[in-house]
C-alpha cells in the first residue's frame, strides 16, 4: 500500500494524499514539526483533519516490526496533538477577531473582508469589527468602547470576550474579570464548551493576579474615588479587587476636605489596609432650650422647638431662644471640628462653652460678619370678604345687600427684617343691589387684579407684629347689570349707560393688619382697601359711566395663610 504524500492548507481546511511508493521512508522528525507548527496556526476545526493525520502517521510505514524509535514519534506526535488542541482563550500577542462566534455559535464575520456598503452593516457588527482593529492598532480604550457599544445593540458573548481582552491590555485585571463573569453567568448556554472552558481558566488565572486592598474611611460616609472612579458605597466596605502597581485613593464628603493618597499594592491578601481620615470643615452646635416648646433661632433662621442639633460654618454666629414674646440671645464661635453647646437656665439666660462677646455685633474679632439679617422667599394664599362703595347720583345702593368674595395668591421676597417686596394676584366677584331712578336692580362687579407691592413688617423678629402692604397695578373688569330693561332715559329707551360693558384700568391698594409667624407658619388678619377707577366702563363720545366717573372703592376683611424660607 501506497504512503500518502502530504499537503496541508489551513485556508481550504484540506489534506491531499498522493500515491507514491510504499518503500519510501515516512516523513522525518523535522518534518513532523513542521507539519504540527502547520496544524498549530490554523483554527480549531481546521486542526482536527491534520492533527488526525499526524498521529496515525506511525502506522502508515512499511509492514515491519515497530522500533523503539517509531514507538516514541507516535507517543511524542500524539501529546504534541493534545497540547496543540487544547484551546485558550487568547495566545500572547493574537488580537480578538469579530471571528469569535457569537452567543448563537456562528461566526460574525471577517474584519478584514472589504465591504462595499458599510451602511448595510448591522450596528452590532459595525462596532464589533471596529473594536478589533482599534485592539490590533494597540488602541485599547477606544477598542473597549466599541466592545461595549457592541454589547449594547446585540448583548452576546463575543463583545464580552473581547472586552476582557482588552481590559487586560490595559491591566485592568478586575475589569477583565467582571466581563468574564458576566459572559458565563449571562452566555453560559450559547457558548461552545471549549470557549466556556477557555474563559474559566482565564478568568482563574487573572484572579491569582489581584491585589486586595482594605479602605477605611472615616466618616463612614464619605465617597470613595480610586483612579477618579467612583466605588459604591456597598463596595467600599469590603476588601477591594486591584491590578498590582500604583493606584490613587481619594475620598469626599460634605463638611469635610477632601484628601488622596497614593499608594502600590502588589498581588494576594497581604497589602497594607489605606486610612482615609477626612478633617471637618465646619463645627457641631447642639441648643437645648428650658421649656420644649421654646423655638431656637440660629442666625436669623427659625430651627426647631426645644433643642437644635447641626453643622455651622467656621465663624461667630447667633443664637436666640424665644418664648411668650420674650427673645434671649448669645453669640458663639465656632471653630472646624469643634462640637459646642448652648444650654437655657430657668432665668432664661443662654450659656455656651464657646461664648462671642456682644460687642461689636457686625464683625467677630476674626472679622466674621455675624448674620442677622432675615432674608427668604415667602408665599401666602389669600380669601376675602369684600363690599364696594362708590358715590353716584343715579344708583342708590342697599347697605345691607352689597358684598362679595375674593381669593388671591401673594409670592415675595423678604430683603430685610421689615421690608419684603411681593406680586400679587386676586379674583373677586361682588355684587350690590340698589335702584336707579326708583326702579330695583342690581349691577355685578368681576375682577381680576395684578399689582406689585412693598411688604412693612414691624417689628421683623418677633411672632407678632404688624403688618401693611402697598402698592399699584392694573384691573381687568366687567360690569354686568339686572333689569337694565327697565332702565331707560326720559324717552323710555333703554338707557346706554347701563350696558353690560368691561375694561382695563389702574388701581392702588393698601392692606393693614396683624401677623403671627409660628415656626415660619405666616397667619394675617388684614382689611384689604382697593382704590380703583372707573374711566374703563365710559361710554360714546361724552366717555360718561353709570358711575359719573367716580373713584371705586372695594374694601373688606382678609385672611391669608402661607409660609416663609427665612
Amino acid at each position: 500500500m501506497l504512503l500518502a504524500q502530504h499537503v496541508l492548507s489551513c485556508g481550504t481546511k484540506s489534506l491531499i494524499f498522493l500515491p507514491i511508493d510504499r518503500s519510501e521512508p515516512g516523513p522525518s522528525l523535522t518534518e513532523l514539526f513542521r507539519m504540527m507548527t502547520t496544524a498549530s496556526s490554523c483554527s480549531h476545526t481546521e486542526q482536527a483533519p491534520i492533527l488526525y493525520w499526524l498521529s496515525t502517521l506511525g502506522v502508515r510505514y512499511p509492514k515491519r516490526q515497530p522500533t523503539m524509535r517509531t514507538w516514541f514519534i507516535q507517543i511524542f506526535v500524539c501529546f504534541a496533538c493534545w497540547l496543540v488542541a487544547t484551546p485558550a482563550l487568547a495566545q500572547p500577542g493574537e488580537a480578538p477577531t469579530s471571528e469569535t462566534p457569537d452567543a448563537a455559535g456562528e461566526p460574525s464575520g471577517d474584519p478584514s473582508t472589504p465591504v462595499d456598503e458599510p451602511a448595510r452593516k448591522s450596528e452590532y457588527q459595525r462596532h464589533l469589527d471596529n473594536g478589533v482593529k482599534l485592539y490590533r492598532d494597540g488602541n485599547y480604550p477606544a477598542a473597549i468602547a466599541e466592545f461595549q457599544e457592541a454589547y449594547k445593540a446585540e448583548p452576546k458573548a463575543s463583545p464580552l470576550i473581547n472586552l476582557a481582552l482588552s481590559y487586560k491590555k490595559l491591566f485592568q485585571y478586575a475589569k477583565a474579570i467582571k466581563v468574564l463573569e458576566q459572559a458565563l453567568g449571562k452566555h453560559a448556554e450559547t457558548m461552545k464548551p471549549a470557549h466556556k472552558q477557555a474563559a474559566e481558566r482565564e478568568a482563574r488565572e487573572l484572579k491569582a493576579l489581584l491585589a486586595w486592598v482594605t479602605v477605611r474611611l472615616s466618616p463612614p460616609t464619605a465617597q470613595l474615588f480610586i483612579d477618579d472612579e467612583r466605588v459604591a458605597f456597598e463596595d467600599a466596605l469590603k476588601p477591594l479587587a486591584l491590578s498590582p502597581g500604583g493606584h490613587k485613593f481619594r475620598a469626599q464628603a460634605d463638611g469635610y476636605k477632601e484628601l488622596e493618597v497614593s499608594q502600590t499594592v502588589t498581588s494576594g491578601m497581604n497589602n497594607p489596609s489605606v486610612t482615609l481620615t477626612l478633617q471637618p470643615t465646619t463645627g457641631e452646635l447642639i441648643v437645648t432650650a428650658f421649656h420644649a416648646n421654646a423655638w431656637i433661632e440660629v442666625d436669623g433662621k427659625m430651627r426647631n422647638q426645644g433643642t437644635w442639633k447641626g453643622p455651622l460654618a467656621p465663624g461667630v454666629h447667633a443664637v436666640r431662644v424665644l418664648r411668650d414674646g420674650d427673645a434671649y440671645t448669645i453669640q458663639v464661635v465656632v471653630q472646624e471640628g469643634g462640637r459646642y453647646t448652648v444650654n437655657q437656665g430657668d432665668d432664661g439666660e443662654l450659656e455656651s462653652n464657646a461664648t462671642a462677646p456682644l460687642e461689636g455685633s457686625e464683625k467677630d474679632p476674626f472679622g466674621v460678619v455675624v448674620p442677622e439679617i432675615l432674608r427668604g422667599f415667602y408665599g401666602l394664599g389669600s380669601g376675602a370678604l369684600l363690599t364696594s362703595i362708590v358715590k353716584t347720583e343715579s344708583f342708590v345702593a342697599d347697605e345691607r345687600n352689597r358684598w362679595g368674595a375674593a381669593g388671591g395668591l401673594h409670592l415675595g421676597y423678604r430683603v430685610a427684617n421689615w421690608a419684603a417686596f411681593e406680586g400679587m394676584g386676586q379674583f373677586s366677584d361682588v355684587r350690590v343691589e340698589g335702584t336707579v331712578k326708583d326702579v330695583p336692580t342690581q349691577y355685578t362687579l368681576q375682577t381680576v387684579r395684578f399689582a406689585g407691592m412693598m411688604r412693612i413688617m414691624l417689628p421683623g423678629h418677633t411672632m407678632v407684629r404688624f403688618v401693611a402692604t402697598v402698592g399699584a397695578g392694573l384691573l381687568i373688569e366687567s360690569l354686568h347689570w339686572k333689569e337694565r330693561h327697565l332702565l331707560t332715559d326720559g324717552n323710555g329707551t333703554i338707557d346706554p349707560l347701563y350696558e353690560d360693558t368691561n375694561g382695563i384700568g389702574p388701581f392702588a391698594e393698601i392692606d393693614l393688619g396683624v401677623e403671627v409667624e409660628l415656626s415660619n407658619v405666616l397667619i394675617d388678619l388684614m382689611v384689604q382697601n382697593s382704590v380703583q377707577s372707573t374711566k374703563h366702563f365710559d361710554h360714546g363720545e361724552a366717555e360718561l359711566n353709570a358711575f359719573d366717573g367716580n373713584t371705586h372703592l372695594v374694601i373688606g376683611p382678609a385672611i391669608r395663610v402661607g409660609y416663609g424660607l427665612w
